[in-house]
């Protein structure tokens, strides 16, 4: 019985160990690459670009594996043209989407 106790202890412990190099992972990107998205994507919030988009501030928000990242942009169009600039505004980092592990803003 001491054995299987053993091997279940292991396993989570592996699991662990392989979430927290993940996190750890998404964390660096996140401070390096602005705007990234994450390696996992479960669900994505950000505009449509294929509808009419209204200038001004926008939200994005994608969730992954027991984290969400939130970015803050300003959408700009240009009159009589198709042209659209998105500039980041800020972002987050939400480990279980309640405690911050990063945050930037521009």
């Amino acid at each position: 019985m001491k054995k299987v106790w053993k091997v279940i202890g292991i396993i989570i412990l592996a699991i662990v160990i392989i979430y927290s190099i993940f996190i750890t992972i998404e964390v660096v990107r996140f401070n390096n690459i602005v705007g990234c998205k994450p390696l996992i994507i479960l669900k994505d919030t950000s505009p449509d670009f294929t509808k009419e988009i209204v200038t001004g501030l926008s939200e994005e928000k994608y969730t992954s594996l027991g984290f969400t990242v939130e970015y803050q942009t300003n959408i700009i169009r240009e009159e009589n043209s198709d042209n659209i600039q998105i500039a980041i505004m800020g972002g987050e980092f939400k480990l279980f989407d309640k405690i911050i592990l990063s945050a930037y803003v521009f």
